[in-house]
């Protein structure tokens, strides 16, 4: 019972608790009210109200200690600021007030969160001001450099960039992405180091906005040099080809002389041989050797230095040619070549000399020809000799020259002044330089400048006219220095008066009247060449007229010029052949006459007799009209018939009828001793041909049998007709 009792009162106390925490609440919320979240915006002055609460009569606010430290205050029911707000250093504040009654005793526990809003009030910054990156040449389009990021406090949203490059090497992956990427490829002998300017906005690049707040960042972007070239050989002149730089050299050139060995390093044009990494960020050694040109092992290269030497003498004259290769240690395969000219020739025993070691001249004016103040009236001439080159000394290869100014020129050795130059002596040296071995000598020479003088007479030997570089004749200046009164030199006491001559620039009567005479033998020399053409084409107009007509035959552009051609080549081809059969029945006849005489002297041999005396002898031969051939037919008695005549070309026609048949003989014309009657020796007879008593060479037959009818031989004749 007792426990009992114990529960319902500890049950009662509970409840007469709750009831008076029911009740509180509803009692504060009459105390006081206000908003639990406030917005403030930051960087509003102090004294800003940020609420006002609301609170019954009687009822007191104040904060409680922990919120003292925030910057606000109650100023009777306003809260206000003390100081700036700043999102950046303080987002949220928490207040906590205490609201009382002095009459209930009553109390309220107020809370108001302040939210500070964030406006645009920091600008964007880098984490450096300066930044560096390296960039490989030749690297490809979009090749990336780096990202320069850069942050904003205020965080509103996303930055925006630029960038500004001088070239536009470089350029922008995005505007809201600041990774710099390659635009342009990039060649490190033209670009070595490039500086971008990265630029930081946080409000939209377009429109603008306010407020809006930037910065910048310096970039320095260095190009690296890659190994894409040879060794070049110096020197050399830069050139670039489609877009790579190449540098082409002269060669080398030097001299040795024959059958001597020179001793230490040979001294080349235009310099010592040497070459250079042609990546000269990357500056690799190089290596020399020959490639050709030193199979007879004269010359010798060193590997390192390039340097050439001389093994040993040369025993032949003539330039000989190497060829030398420049490769990189490391990457071989990174080479070039050049030649170098040896020319082996003649030692040379004399160098080259001038006439005198001092020379002295006084020139007039611009263009005016320098004058030799020694010799009166003379031009200078400056003459440099070589002992290499006989008694003459003329050296070929050796020029004169005046060393350090433009204001003189020499012309075949003479002197002229090219520019205008004030009254006064200068002291020039000139240089005779032998060009095939490099010897020179020098002379001193002083030219003192006298404008307006005037001289005696001109040079004898000279032609002013044509010796001046400027196209223009020019006086001749006296031969000794100028004196008070006139102009006179050594001997000029005995010299005939002074004749006027004319300025320089400006030609005389004499110079007009040479002039003219040149000009008229040139034309009469044109005339007498124009009319030997004339004649000349005159005597040849028969000659082409017949290559024209040639020609035209040739080609069938005459009438009926095909069918005359036809027939006059078949004319040709006739006479060769008859000529052939002519030539062919002479030699035949000359043998059968030979064959038929010795025949005959055998057969009369044999008899023991001489030929009948009593026979009669053969009709006489008829001779042939020169110019003119027979043409007859032989019967069986011998007789030609008168009616045939001549055939053409020489060509005789025979025909001996015996029995009917008639073998024709064709050939040239016939020998005196087969003309005449063909008797035929008796049956049983020799048969063979003789020659008659009186020796001029009739034939006759000697037997007593006669041959058949129509059997024909004619011993040694090539011919058998039966």
């Amino acid at each position: 019972m007792d426990v009992d009792r114990s529960r319902l009162a500890a049950s009662a106390l509970l409840s007469c608790l709750l009831v008076l925490l029911l009740q509180s609440p509803t009692e504060a919320q009459i105390l006081c009210s206000a908003r639990t979240d406030v917005y403030v915006a930051e960087n509003l002055t102090a004294g800003v109200v940020v609420e006002t609460i609301a609170v019954e009569a009687g009822v007191t606010l104040a904060l409680k200690p922990t919120a003292a430290q925030a910057p606000f205050e109650l100023v009777q029911n306003q809260l206000r600021t003390t100081e700036v707000l700043d999102f950046e250093v303080t987002p949220r504040y928490i207040i906590n007030i205490v609201c009382s009654q002095e009459e209930t005793s009553a109390t309220l526990d107020l809370v108001i969160i302040v939210l500070v809003t964030n406006v645009n009030d920091n600008p964007p910054v880098f984490s450096q001001g300066l930044y560096r990156a390296d960039v490989s040449e030749m690297s490809p389009v979009d090749a990336p450099v780096g990202s320069f990021p850069a942050t904003d406090r205020d965080n509103l949203g996303p930055l925006y960039y630029t960038l500004t490059s001088g070239a536009d090497q470089f350029k922008l992956r995005s505007t809201t992405n600041p990774e710099v990427l390659v635009n342009k490829l990039l060649e490190y002998d033209k670009v070595k180091s490039v500086q971008l300017v990265l630029e930081v906005q946080d409000t939209p690049l377009a429109p603008p906005v306010e407020p809006s707040f930037s910065s910048t960042a310096t970039i320095v972007v260095t190009v690296t040099d890659r190994d894409d070239r040879p060794p070049w050989f110096q020197p050399c002149s830069r050139q670039e080809v489609g877009g790579a730089v190449v540098c082409l050299g002269p060669g080398y050139t030097g001299r040795v002389d024959h059958n001597e060995q020179a001793p230490g390093v040979l001294q080349l044009k235009p310099g010592p041989l040497y070459a250079v990494d042609g990546d000269s960020g990357i500056n690799e050694g190089v290596t020399y050797r020959f490639l050709s040109g030193n199979d007879d092992g004269v010359f010798a290269i060193s590997p390192s230095t390039g340097n050439i030497s001389m093994l040993k003498p040369s025993g032949a004259l003539g330039t000989v040619t190497l060829t030398v290769m420049a490769a990189q240690t490391v990457n071989t395969h990174q080479f070039s070549t050049t030649s170098v000219a040896i020319s082996v020739q003649v030692k040379s025993l004399h160098p080259p000399q001038f006439q005198q070691p001092v020379y002295e001249a006084v020139v007039t004016g611009v263009g005016a020809m320098a004058l030799d103040p020694n010799k009166e009236d003379e031009p200078l001439r400056i003459v440099a000799t070589d002992g290499d080159y006989g008694s003459g000394g003329v050296n070929p290869h050796l020029s004169i020259s005046i060393k350090g100014t433009s204001d003189f020129a020499l012309i075949d050795g003479f002197l002229f002044m090219m520019k205008d130059l004030p009254d006064a002596t200068f002291t020039l040296q000139v240089v005779a330089l032998d060009a095939s071995t490099d010897e020179s000598d020098t002379a001193d020479l002083t030219v003192t400048v006298a404008t307006g003088l005037t001289t005696t007479t001109l040079p004898p030997s000279t032609d002013l006219t044509n010796m001046t570089t400027v196209g223009e004749s020019t006086a001749s200046s006296s031969a000794g220095p100028p004196t008070e009164g006139g102009v006179t030199g050594p001997g000029s006491s005995s010299a005939p008066p002074p004749a006027e001559i004319a300025p320089s620039g400006r030609f005389g009567a004499a110079d007009m009247a040479a002039l003219g005479a040149t000009l008229g033998a040139l034309l009469f020399l044109c005339a007498l060449v124009i009319g030997a053409l004339v004649r000349r084409t005159r005597n040849d107009k028969a000659a082409w007229r017949k290559i024209h007509e040639a020609s035209a035959f040739r080609t069938g552009q005459r009438a009926g010029g095909r069918q005359r051609g036809h027939s006059v080549q078949q004319r040709g081809v006739r006479g060769r052949r008859r000529r052939r059969q002519q030539l062919q029945l002479l030699l035949g006849r000359r043998r059968i006459r030979r064959r038929v005489a010795s025949d005959a002297r055998a057969a009369a041999a044999q008899r023991g007799r001489r030929p009948v005396r009593g026979a009669a002898p053969p009709p006489p031969a008829r001779r042939r009209q020169p110019g003119r051939l027979g043409r007859g037919r032989q019967r069986e008695g011998g007789e030609a018939h008168p009616d045939q005549g001549a055939a053409p070309g020489g060509r005789v026609q025979g025909r001996v009828v015996q029995g009917g048949h008639r073998p024709q003989h064709t050939g040239g014309g016939r020998d005196p001793g087969q003309r005449g009657r063909a008797r035929r020796g008796a049956e049983g007879g020799s048969g063979q041909w003789d020659r008659s008593e009186d020796g001029r060479g009739r034939s006759g037959l000697h037997g007593q049998q006669r041959r058949p009818v129509g059997a024909l031989r004619h011993t040694g004749s090539t011919h058998n007709k039966s």
